[in-house]
């Protein structure tokens, strides 16, 4: 019998984590060139096309954006330096997200989304998502709404998401996306120092 590949055992046909990286070097401080060595959407989407991303992207991997370590006083300096610039740039080595990336296995992640309230799951033609408001889409002239709430619990989204990379999922088809629950407001805009109770929200933002 063919054996039917699960959630916890999927792997992507493009693994991003072992590709070859270019990085750029270490900018103490935001310069002129900075922004321009950024690509638009479309010179990336002309370089790995959104209806073939299994082919993967060109090798070695370019990033443009500055990566600043968390537990590096000189390139958090740099960071605060980049933000009050307003430019883009990647924190790595945060204590907090790694703690969470260490717990996120695959039964906590099923055991966490399968709780009301964790998340919803939507279905569009195809693999072009769009966002939208329902409410100002006017299905006369824009024609039908361009994705459809479904009722797909996480196990059968996640069931779904196996088998899409394990057949390469044409472009054309169905496509459905889950949408993790974010922080309410309440916990988004509560002081740094307060109690975060352990019942507001999702799961994400609490840990």
């Amino acid at each position: 019998a063919e054996r039917v590949v699960t959630f916890a055992d999927a792997r992507p046909r493009v693994d991003y984590a072992s590709l070859a990286t270019r990085y750029p070097p270490f900018l103490p401080r935001p310069t002129p060139a900075y922004l321009s060595e950024m690509s638009t959407l479309g010179g990336l989407l002309g370089a790995w096309g959104q209806d073939d991303l299994d082919a993967g992207p060109p090798v070695p991997v370019a990033e443009v954006l500055q990566h600043f370590e968390y537990g590096d006083p000189e390139q958090m300096a740099a960071a605060e330096q980049f933000r009050g610039a307003e430019l883009p740039f990647k924190i790595t080595g945060v204590p907090e997200v790694q703690r969470a990336g260490g717990k996120w296995t695959v039964d906590y992640l099923r055991q966490q989304f399968s709780k009301d309230g964790q998340g919803f799951t939507q279905m569009s033609r195809n693999n072009f998502f769009l966002h939208y408001l329902r409410g100002l889409w006017d299905t006369d002239v824009l024609g039908p709404y361009p994705s459809v709430s479904t009722r797909m619990t996480f196990d059968r989204w996640a069931a779904a998401a196996a088998a899409a990379d394990a057949t390469s999922l044409p472009a054309d088809a169905a496509h459905h996306y889950f949408h993790a629950a974010g922080a309410p407001r309440a916990a988004r805009f509560r002081p740094a120092d307060a109690p975060a109770p352990r019942t507001e929200g999702s799961f994400i933002a609490a840990d």
